[in-house]
Order: structure tokens, then C-alpha cells, then sequence
């Protein structure tokens, strides 16, 4: 199928590489987005067992947590 790719005038063997560079190049962009994604879910996942604790535990509870959430997004901002 790519092989009958012809533009007016142009190379056929031109084209097709240049369309499958360019497609390498969004597959690899495509690549980097999901790990760059998969990462981040990661790192929300171990943010949110604090979010129900701050949001409705008490007092003592929210500063009993307070220094791991900040150890948390300090160790995510470090890296």
C-alpha cells in the first residue's frame, strides 16, 4: 500500500521514505507522551491516599499526614 504512494513528478522510493521517517518520528513522540502519562497516573495514585484523609479526617488526623504529602511531592519534584 505505501508502495503505490507517487507524488507529481517525485521519486517513489523519496516519498515512501520520507513518509515513514515522518511517521517513526509521531510513533516516537507517541511513545514518549505514554510513559510520560504512565508516569504521571503513577504519581497521582500515590497522592491520592492522602486526598480523602485531608478531605474528611480531623484535625490531628490532616496534621498526622501533612509531612508525608509535602515528603511526597518534594521526592516527585526532585526527580
Amino acid at each position: 500500500m505505501l508502495s503505490a504512494i507517487k507524488g507529481p513528478g517525485d521519486n517513489c522510493s523519496s516519498n515512501l521514505s520520507q513518509i515513514l521517517r515522518r511517521w517513526k518520528q509521531c510513533e516516537i513522540n507517541a511513545m514518549d507522551a505514554l510513559i510520560e502519562a504512565k508516569d504521571n497516573v503513577k504519581y497521582l495514585q500515590t497522592l491520592e491516599r492522602f486526598l480523602e484523609p485531608l478531605h474528611f479526617g480531623s484535625t490531628q488526623c490532616v496534621l498526622d499526614l501533612l509531612p508525608a504529602l509535602i515528603n511526597s511531592i518534594k521526592v516527585r519534584d526532585e526527580s
